[in-house]
C-alpha cells in the first residue's frame, strides 16, 4: 500500500486528519531531501570526471 493511501485510510478510520497526513508529508520530505543530497554529490563527482 502506498504511504499516502495508508495515511488516508487511517484518517478515514480515526477521523484525525492532521497526524497521519503530517507523518506522511514529513516522510516524503525526508526521502526527497536525502535523495536530492545524494544525487547532488553524485552529480558533482561525475562533473569532475569521476575522480
Amino acid at each position: 500500500m502506498e504511504l499516502w493511501n495508508g495515511a488516508q485510510s487511517v484518517v478515514a478510520a480515526t477521523y484525525l486528519p492532521i497526524t497521519p497526513l503530517l507523518f506522511a508529508a514529513f516522510y516524503y520530505l525526508m526521502i526527497t531531501t536525502i535523495l536530492s543530497q545524494l544525487l547532488g554529490c553524485l552529480e558533482r563527482k561525475l562533473a569532475q570526471g569521476g575522480r
